[in-house]
């Protein structure tokens, strides 16, 4: 348990934080301990969660590309998986029903009836976790088909999917982590529409993936399989000043050069009327002399 003064990590059995001396919240202090407890659930999940802002700027460009099949075929591999864990269901069902409203498994005794109906229930929600995740998989693959070409990372703690020509493919990371000394895996993440690759290692080392960098690598590796002929998508631009701020640069240094003329210029005239003043001077100061000599006789 951490402090609730300083968040300094304290030992079983201490009853005082050994950085600021505040006291251990007692065992039937409910309320302070449960606030503590969503507390470090709530900074657990902060780092957890991905920020656009902590992702590096550094793009991950080496990809691996598995084809899986036809949408045909994904969809229908996805639905027999939905219709096994559907049928293991009714199976589990069967078994509870005849347990409790018939008498064909009155001749177990308690332990094999309780292990029975515990394997039924386990089996039961397992399946049904089963046909859910299926189902959710479905779906998003059924809004890739839609797109005609895209990439999502549909089941969590697997690969995202792409969808491109009517065919699925599989992308993973080939790269390792650049920040890391010795070679270290990475995943993929999405967070909302962005793709994000991931450290195994360390969690705080975030690179960016384009998705038009992931679909290209898509393409490509359709072409070398069927050769079919296809357009690269323009990639993201990592740095420096893209297409549509070149004309307002482009500006902004012509109107930096006519500013730098235009001081030059006012420089040069200061300079050429100062030195007319001086020749001005110099004649009227030659005048006044010539006027002051006395005529001779």
């Amino acid at each position: 348990m951490k402090c609730p003064e300083c968040g300094t990590e304290m030992k079983d059995g201490e009853k005082k934080c050994p950085n600021c001396g505040a006291k251990r919240p007692g065992y039937f202090n409910f309320i302070k301990r449960r606030q503590l407890r969503e507390k470090e659930t709530a900074e657990i999940l902060e780092r957890s969660y991905i920020h656009k802002e902590d992702v590096s700027k550094t793009q991950v460009t080496q990809l691996r590309v598995t084809y899986r099949g036809t949408l045909n075929e994904e969809f229908a591999r996805a639905g027999i998986k939905t219709a096994v864990s559907a049928l293991f269901m009714l199976c589990c069902i069967t078994v509870i029903a005849l347990r409790q409203y018939t008498k064909l498994l009155d001749g177990l005794d308690t332990i094999g009836t309780a292990i029975v109906l515990l394997g039924a229930f386990l089996l039961l929600f397992g399946n049904g976790a089963s046909v859910a995740n299926s189902a959710y998989y479905l779906a998003k693959l059924n809004a890739l088909k839609k797109q005609g070409v895209g990439v999502s990372k549909i089941n969590y703690g697997k690969n995202p999917t792409a969808v491109y020509a009517g065919r699925v493919y599989e992308v993973a990371v080939a790269e390792g982590c650049p920040a890391c000394s010795s070679p270290t895996a990475m995943h993929i993440e999405q967070v909302q529409d962005m793709l994000v690759a991931v450290c195994n290692a360390d969690r705080n080392h975030l690179y960016k993936l384009d998705k038009a960098r992931v679909i290209n690598a898509v393409m490509e590796s359709e072409y070398k399989r069927s050769g079919l002929a296809y357009t690269p998508l323009e990639l993201e631009k990592e740095e420096g000043i893209g297409e549509e701020d070149a004309p307002a640069a482009e500006q902004s240094d012509t109107a930096q050069s006519v500013q730098n003329d235009t001081k030059q210029s006012q420089t040069a005239n200061a300079e050429s009327q100062a030195s007319a003043e001086s020749q001005d001077k110099a004649v009227k100061e030659g005048e006044a002399s010539q006027s002051d000599t006395p005529k001779a006789e």
